[in-house]
């Protein structure tokens, strides 16, 4: 028997070679294709619109930033506020600069508050003496009231007295053991004590109107002072201009030194 054999081509085997080129190009071609990505990513300028919103603050180091990227953009603020003082006076110091960020209530700058403690000062002058003026009237009340209670009984008594004298001689006269002048006399005298009294009574009135007109005038003065003074307490206070809210420092109208009228921002 004759057996043929059966003939199998084997196909080329690729050499080590071969292999490694293949991989070294294959590698290559990933490793242009990583570079240009983050090129584009990390270096190529882009225009990007971004919004500020919250901010964590921390302590950082020049070492702690891994790289640096320069873009141009523009901040578009969300809300301006104009800082404006509620009297006058001169700026002592600014404790922010522009630019800068700032949390509500921090102190952005000092006002020199000489004039405005000179004005405190010389209200409360005025109030404590409007206060003494008024316990002094209130002292002269009393003493006024004490003296009109004894010119009361004066001419209480007065006009009682000319009442029985009057009676009496009106008796003696109708008897016959007084003349008719003696009665008339009698007459006269009471009617000088009544007059006396009515005319007492007219410019006690008089007084005592323009009294309470004066106490009036004094009381307005004195809770007109007192609540200036207490204004400018409350002023006194605000020395120390603070921001409003969170944001950002953008300008500076005024310098240190420089005055400022009431409500200018």
């Amino acid at each position: 028997l004759v057996v043929e054999r059966s003939i199998v081509r084997e196909k080329p085997r690729r050499t080590s070679g071969q292999n490694r080129q293949l991989k070294l190009l294959l590698f290559t071609a990933v490793c242009i294709v990583l570079i240009a990505l983050a090129a584009y990513f990390f270096l190529w300028p882009k225009e990007e619109v971004f919004y500020l919103a919250n901010f964590t603050y921390g302590e950082v180091e020049l070492r702690d930033f891994h790289s640096w990227v320069n873009s141009a953009g523009k901040m578009s603020p969300k809300k301006l506020l104009d800082i404006s003082i509620p009297f006058e006076g001169i700026i002592e110091k600014w404790v922010v600069e522009p630019g800068q960020p700032v949390e509500k209530d921090d102190i952005l700058l000092s006002i020199n508050g000489q004039a405005l403690y000179e004005k405190i000062e010389e209200t409360r002058e005025k109030v404590a003496d409007y206060e003494k003026r008024l316990k002094r009237f209130k002292i002269e009340e009393g003493y006024e009231l004490l003296q009109r209670e004894q010119e009361e009984k004066v001419h209480s008594n007065r006009i009682e007295k000319a009442q029985e004298h009057l009676d009496l001689t009106e008796e003696l006269y109708k008897l016959d053991l007084v003349a008719l002048n003696d009665f008339s006399s009698a007459k006269d005298s009471l009617e000088v004590a009544l007059g006396e009294y009515e005319r007492y009574k007219m410019n006690r009135e008089l007084r005592d109107i323009q009294q309470e007109n004066s106490k009036g005038d004094l009381e307005k003065m004195f809770l007109k002072a007192r609540e200036e003074l207490k204004e400018l307490e409350e002023l006194a206070l605000q020395l120390d201009i603070k921001a409003p809210s969170d944001g950002y420092i953008l300008d500076q109208k005024a310098e240190a030194g420089d005055e400022f009228r009431k409500n200018q921002t």
